[in-house]
């Protein structure tokens, strides 16, 4: 199984968009399944169902940052590449996605309330959010893996 079907198999199982894309790698980057999903729960749907930044974008970065990122507060090196790969994340999302703003790729104004939009559960957005979930596992696995 590739990993963008890996992150499609957690998002069949109920977790969001930046659990599926965490978990997918978890075990790789250190963690336990358990340990990203928990991580990684107020981060779905835009952060916390607000549209904001992709879910899936944000469980990509997580995966940058436990492969790359500092556990020494002086290891500026570790920062910059760390920050490198999720800029390379960053600008591939906006290349193929055109945002990385959940409400900018659902062709939506963001709420101007905090909460989960009340439109999100809707078929055409939930197969949308598949598409980007599974190019994130792919981004991960390139960026990030290296593969």
């Amino acid at each position: 199984m590739n990993y963008g079907d890996r992150c499609m198999a957690f998002h069949a199982q109920g977790f969001n968009c930046a659990q599926s894309v965490l978990a997918a790698f978890a075990e790789e980057l250190g963690l336990s399944a358990e340990q990203a999903t928990r991580v990684s729960e107020c981060f779905g749907g835009g952060v916390c169902g607000n549209e904001r930044l992709c879910g899936a974008v944000s469980g990509a970065l997580m995966c940058a940052g436990l492969r790359f990122g500092r556990i020494e507060g002086k290891d500026i090196e570790a920062r910059k590449r760390a920050r490198d790969v999720g800029n390379e994340i960053l600008a591939a999302f906006i290349e193929r996605h055109g945002s990385c703003e959940c409400h900018v790729m659902l062709d939506r104004e963001a709420g101007t309330q905090l909460g989960p939009h009340p439109m999100r559960s809707h078929a055409p957005f939930a197969a949308h959010c598949e598409g980007v979930i599974r190019d994130a596992g792919t981004l991960v696995e390139k960026l990030v893996l290296g593969r």
